[in-house]
């Protein structure tokens, strides 16, 4: 059993001011959703709305405000498994937003946490 080589991504996104999700969170003062901003990550990354993944792990450290950009860094895991691990940080600037770690189970595969 061989693992492939870690793919690195990077890739940028900011959510406008307008965005729909700003206006209850919070009047006055808006933030993105953490949410908001995974579903983001998620899309850079080419996985679809409605893949099975599996967040392993994700820590908040600052809101993304609107209109900041924010800077996507992953590494795709591949082991010698039938998932893809990814490990993420969210960026602005240079401090941090959020990372975490999440798992997406090979196409057909049953094996989400890993487990038999």
């Amino acid at each position: 059993m061989s693992m492939t080589e870690p793919r690195p991504h990077r890739s940028t996104f900011s959510i406008a001011p307008d965005h729909p999700c700003l206006a209850g969170h919070f009047p006055g003062a808006p933030i993105v959703p953490g949410v908001v901003m995974l579903d983001e990550a998620f899309r850079a990354l080419g996985l679809d709305a409605g893949a099975a993944l599996q967040i392993d792990w994700v820590k908040f450290a600052r809101p993304l405000l609107p209109g900041e950009t924010a800077t996507l860094e992953a590494t795709v895991e591949d082991p010698p498994a039938s998932r893809t691990i990814i490990r993420f940080s969210i960026r602005h600037a240079d401090e941090l937003l959020a990372r975490g770690a999440l798992t997406v189970p090979a196409p057909g595969s049953r094996d989400l946490a890993g487990g038999a």
